[in-house]
């Protein structure tokens, strides 16, 4: 029998993999509730087709939005991890830029921009 866009073979591995979770927490912490829970989801696994399922695409939805929040945190910590203390590291040694570069305008001093030149446009 069919679940709503979910095949026979994914809806076990997903719930497979989540009963062996459940089973491998309860040894660590020392509980009876983690094998039970292991046997009841491989036993709705193999008896309710439809409505584990349903069960397996809702928790599909939640692992997907985990994901998008755990990618972004992860990018960001690669970020400051390693791309920004590179592109410090490769300016060690070099020269300022000079006056009249695309850094720095012509106009404007060795110190820097005046006050008065904040307020110009461009």
């Amino acid at each position: 029998m069919k679940g709503p866009g979910i095949e026979a073979r994914e809806r076990l591995e997903t719930l497979s993999a989540l009963a062996c979770v459940a089973l491998i927490l309860g040894f660590v912490t020392g509980s009876q509730a983690g094998p039970w829970t292991a046997l009841g989801l491989l036993l709705f696994a193999l008896f309710q087709p439809v409505p584990s399922a349903w069960f397996v695409r809702g928790w599909k939805t939640v692992t997907h939005g985990i994901a998008k929040v755990v990618t972004a945190l992860l990018l960001v910590v690669v970020h400051l991890l390693v791309v920004t203390p590179t592109g410090r590291l490769r300016r060690i040694g070099r020269k300022p830029p000079a006056v009249g570069s695309a850094f720095v305008a012509a106009d404007e001093p060795e110190s820097g921009p005046a006050p008065a030149s904040w307020d110009r446009p461009g």
